[in-house]
C-alpha cells in the first residue's frame, strides 16, 4: 500500500539518522576520553618536572625558606618590642 511504502521510507530515514547520531555521540565520547588522557599525562609531566626541579635546587630552596623564616622572625621580634 501507499501508506506502507511511505512508512517504510520514514522508518529507514529515522533509523539512518539514529545511526548517524549514535556514531557522533561515540566519536565525541572517544575524543573526550582522549582529551582527558592528554590532560592527565600533561599534569603528570608537570609534577615530575617540579619534583626534578626541587631535587636539583634543594639547597637553594632550603636557603630561601630559611631566609624568609629569619626575616619574618626578625619582623615579629621588632614589632613586639
Amino acid at each position: 500500500t501507499m501508506f506502507g511504502k511511505a512508512f517504510s521510507k520514514i522508518k529507514s530515514a529515522v533509523e539512518g539518522r539514529l545511526v548517524k547520531a549514535e556514531a557522533a555521540v561515540l566519536a565525541a565520547e572517544t575524543e573526550g576520553g582522549q582529551g582527558t588522557t592528554e590532560y592527565a599525562l600533561l599534569i603528570g609531566l608537570i609534577i615530575v618536572a617540579v619534583i626534578v626541579a626541587m631535587t636539583l635546587f634543594r639547597t637553594q630552596v632550603a636557603t630561601l625558606w630559611s631566609n624568609v623564616t629569619n626575616t619574618m622572625n626578625n619582623i615579629l621580634n621588632y614589632t613586639s618590642h
